[in-house]
């Protein structure tokens, strides 16, 4: 899970319920629906998620030295 909270962007078949503090509801929930539908049989194009690491970092201003 600590490699997770790390990361910047996460496939949805490695989402969960779980991960709603990292990416989020609707992407863990899409993860969950991946995993589902994948485990079902039904072809799912692959997608992902930018997580909450991956916004605070490109919404935090930063200072670059001259």
């Amino acid at each position: 899970m600590a490699e997770k909270k790390e990361a910047l962007l996460l496939w949805f078949d490695e989402l969960g319920r779980e991960d709603v503090p990292i990416v989020g509801g609707k992407s863990a929930n899409l993860g969950e629906m991946t995993r589902e539908l994948k485990s079902a049989g039904v072809p799912v194009p692959p997608g992902f998620s930018t997580t909450s690491k991956a916004y605070r970092y490109q919404t935090t201003p930063r200072r670059f030295k001259k």
